[in-house]
């Protein structure tokens, strides 16, 4: 197989092709409860070489099997960005931008490593070798579409995490949420493992005879794997990172596009707000105002848990609620920034409201 960046170079224009594909969709409708942050995607991180020895891999192997990427070089920040505006049309946070997006601050950071240095040698899957084999004899390349083979051996790993914007990687403080994501079982199809070459070939022999050529099938495993994690990890990140952002932070913001305000659930009292537009004005709520704002009333109070333990889970029922409203001329992306009694601050959060 080729090495290093050159066989990688091709990977990048497949995998450039199907991010785009996703981010060239007509634009979903933006999530009227989507994560109320900005989240911004750090470059990719691949930091194993292709080339070194690969451990408990015969040399006569080594080069006939996928491997992943060593180095991006350049294009690195295009896929970032690629991925980056997959995530964002998922709805699942306010906005998902890049490092290099100029004027626009987040509020938490995103990482994601790659690590492991092969995706093993593939194997047949005895159901859908045996229904291409039947496409494959009645319709010929149509079986070409079929997955049967897959990858059990694979040791690539995505490794996630996420932490407020700002923290160092090596300070003090531990990610808000880091998730581990095995790629083991990826499953590719005759045309995602076989070059041109091999197509004549296959009208003698069945589509899932031999593993096809590594450097298409490694560009196709790499493909996949981006695109696992767009379609698996949400519901991860949905389902854990605010109540770790609540636990770490003791506060969390819930807003629905529909509405006119937000409201803010504080394990301690809330004693400033203040909300900045894009455009740099900023609105403060100061400690004579916000205890205005602050719902007492018991049916109200467990009205909102309720609305917020959909996102919380097991927040528990002792916290503080603030329910705040929107200025009229308080469009579009907005930042919303708490201070607690403690000193600390909650936030920043962000959220939208349509024009």
């Amino acid at each position: 197989m080729k090495k290093g960046a050159d066989h990688w170079l091709s990977w990048m224009s497949l995998a450039v092709a199907l991010l785009a594909g996703c981010g060239a969709s007509e634009k979903q409708e933006r999530s009227r409860r989507g994560l109320p942050f900005t989240v911004r995607l750090q470059p990719i991180r691949v930091p194993e070489l292709v080339g070194q020895v690969r451990k408990n891999v015969p040399e006569d192997l080594a080069a006939e099997r996928p491997a992943v990427p060593a180095d991006f070089g350049q294009n690195l920040r295009l896929v970032t960005r690629r991925l980056a505006e997959s995530l964002d049309e998922t709805g699942l946070f306010v906005r998902v931008v890049t490092a290099d997006a100029d004027g626009i601050a987040a509020d938490l950071d995103m990482e994601i490593e790659i690590r492991g240095d092969d995706f093993g040698e593939g194997k047949v899957m005895a159901g859908g070798a045996a229904f291409s084999t039947t496409v494959w004899l009645f319709a010929g390349p149509l079986a070409w579409t079929i997955d049967d083979r897959h990858y059990p051996d694979s040791n690539v790993v995505l490794e996630v995490a996420v932490r407020r914007s700002g923290e160092e990687k090596s300070g003090p403080a531990r990610p808000l949420f880091r998730d581990r994501i095995f790629l083991k079982g990826l499953q590719l199809d005759f045309f995602e493992r076989a070059e041109a070459s091999a197509y004549l070939i296959n009208i003698i022999i069945p589509p899932w005879v031999g593993d096809g050529t590594p450097e298409v099938a490694g560009t196709h495993l790499a493909r996949k794997s981006l695109a696992y994690f767009v379609e698996q990890e949400p519901d991860q990140i949905l389902t854990r990172l605010p109540a770790l952002y609540f636990e770490s932070v003791y506060g969390f913001l819930v807003h629905d596009t529909a509405r006119q305000d937000f409201v803010i659930v504080s394990q301690l009292r809330v004693v400033e707000v203040s909300v900045t537009d894009e455009q740099g004005r900023r609105r403060e709520v100061g400690p004579d105002a916000i205890s205005l704002h602050e719902v007492t009333e018991e049916a109200a109070k467990e009205d909102l848990q309720l609305e917020a333990s959909e996102s919380l889970v097991g927040i528990g029922t002792e916290n503080r609620y603030y329910r705040l409203p929107l200025a009229a001329n308080e469009k579009g992306f907005l930042r919303v920034r708490a201070t607690l009694e403690s000193g600390q601050e909650a936030g920043p959060w962000t959220i939208w409201r349509p024009e």
